[in-house]
Order: structure tokens, then sequence, then C-alpha cells
């Protein structure tokens, strides 16, 4: 208010006008979201449309309207910045409260400050990305990719990063088709462009391997994830922690395959490696020592269902 005035403004007035708003039914503050029924919402507002009319007719145009939306796009970017920087959860609730604001805000810096409102909108996704809030992520990277390629053009690395990051935001919501069609472009046009062995194609190899094995292509994935392995480790060596990823994740498909006996050799593989090379108590370990033990348990679960339909067993 006070950026956008010119006139002091302190929270005690501003409360004390939102405050008189709400006495007279101007003034809403939704309990739930009628986009995802059910769900609550803390901390929006929502004027009533007659105080909106009226606050648009009274500005004098252009200029005073540039000079609030030139104060709203400050402050929005310094929210983002200030919750991109709070440690552990502390910033999720207020992420998923500026995300719906973002798209216009980007649309109001294009082209004329397009990189910096863009990466804006990045890190904001990858805070709502890290708190689980896959919706609200989604939104912001469609808006993105969308821009990128007007502004860009499709093929442009900023691009091809944020179609990789879409797809990976869809896998999360659960639209595992769309992810793994996606992804499937995306490698098309990061293999033309880069050519096989660069490290961009080999991060889209794999997480098309990781897509098709949500849609229950398996064969498939385990094709892709052995190509991509010979692919890294002749490129990264055996010990680069991509190579890791790589053979953790074959062994997955191969699990997910019911090889559940390869799975678990090379799932023992790669947690001595992961061990040796990243530490005991690195995450990835952690992950590995789990995807062991699930593929043991598998494996002892085929096992003992074999043992029990053996001939004359009752």
């Amino acid at each position: 208010m006070a950026d956008a005035t010119g006139l002091a403004a302190t929270s005690a007035t501003v409360d004390a006008a939102l405050a008189g708003l709400h006495q007279y039914g101007l003034l809403h503050t939704p309990e739930t979201n009628q986009a995802e029924p059910g769900s609550t919402v803390v901390g929006r507002l929502q004027l009533h449309p007659l105080v909106r009319e009226v606050t648009a007719h009274t500005l004098n145009r252009p200029e005073p309207t540039v000079t609030w939306l030139a104060a709203i796009d400050e402050h929005l970017a310094r929210a983002v910045d200030a919750v991109a920087g709070m440690p552990g959860r502390a910033g999720w609730p207020t992420a998923r409260l500026l995300a719906p604001h973002l798209p216009a805000h980007l649309d109001r810096n294009t082209p004329h400050n397009f990189t910096t409102a863009r990466n804006t909108l990045d890190s904001l996704a990858d805070v709502l990305n890290a708190a689980g809030a896959a919706s609200e992520e989604l939104l912001l990277l469609r808006h993105v990719t969308d821009a990128e390629s007007r502004v860009l053009g499709s093929e442009h690395p900023d691009t091809l990063a944020s179609r990789n990051n879409l797809a990976n935001a869809l896998n999360n919501l659960g639209q595992h088709q769309q992810a793994a069609d996606l992804h499937q472009q995306v490698l098309a046009d990061t293999e033309r462009i880069y050519g096989p062995d660069h490290p961009d194609t080999l991060a889209s190899r794999n997480n098309l391997g990781n897509a098709l094995g949500w849609i229950g292509d398996h064969q498939r994935a385990v094709e892709l994830h052995l190509r991509n392995l010979a692919d890294i480790e002749r490129v990264h060596g055996p010990d680069h922690p991509h190579t890791l990823t790589s053979r953790n994740n074959l062994a997955d498909g191969l699990n997910n395959l019911g090889q559940y006996q390869q799975a678990a050799d090379l799932h023992l593989r790669n947690l001595a490696d992961r061990e040796r090379v990243l530490g005991p108590d690195h995450p990835a370990t952690l992950t590995s020592r789990t995807n062991l033990a699930n593929a043991q348990a598998r494996l002892a679960e085929v096992g003992r269902r074999r043992w029990w339909q053996l001939p004359g067993r009752r």
C-alpha cells in the first residue's frame, strides 16, 4: 500500500480497513477451496466484486494502475525469495498462497523482464515440489513452459528443461500416460539436438524409463534403463552418482518385471557402492537399503509361494 500510494500505511491501518469491509460483507475469508472440495484454505481474502469495480473506476488510468502493478510484482518477487530461503517446511503454506498470483506476474513481465520473472516462478515451483503441492506446482510449470515456447522456442534448452519438469509434475499428480507421452517427446528432441550421450539426453531417457514403469510398460522400461546405465557408466564412470541412480532404477524395473533375483542382486551391489561413495547415512544410501529390503521380500514371497505349490503339498 505504501509503495503504491506514497502514503503511510501500517499493519494496523490495513487491518482496520479489511475489518471494515468484512463487517459490511464486502470481504470474504473462504474456509474451503472450491477447486478442491474438502480442502481447507488458510490466509486468503476474497473482495466483493463491488469493491473491485469501485476501486478500478476510482483509479486514474493508466499511471496509477501501472504503479499498483509494479508494487505488486516487486512484493511478489520478494515474497518468493523469502519463501525459497526458509529452512525445512517453514515456507510451504505461504508458497501455496503465492502460487495463484504468479502466472499473471510472468505475463506482466513478458517480454521486458521475462528471465527474472520466469526464474521467480521456477523458484516457487521448486518449493512447491518439496512441499508435495503438485497441483500448484503444475499450474506454474504449465505457464512457464507455454511462455518459454512462445518467447524462446520449443527447442530452446530452457524450454526443454521446463517440459521435462512439467512431465515430472504430471507424473506426481498421477497423470502417468500424459507424463510418459511428454517425456517421449522431450527425449526425441533432446537426442536430436544434443546427441545420445549428452547429460540432458541421459537424464531424459532415465525419466522416460521411470514413466513407462508407472504405466505398466515394464519390458520397455527395463530396456531403456539397461541402455541408459551402459551409456552413463561409459560417460561418467561406475561410481558417479548418476550411474548409481541409473543402476537403482534398473533394479526397480527388474523387480517390476518379476525378475526378483536379478533385482535383489543389483540392489545389493548398488547399496555397497553407495555406502562406499556417499556414506551410510546419505539419503540415496537409505533409499538403496529400503529398495534392497523390498526386493528381498518379493524374492522370499515368491519362494514361499512356489514351495507351497509343490506337487502333493497340502
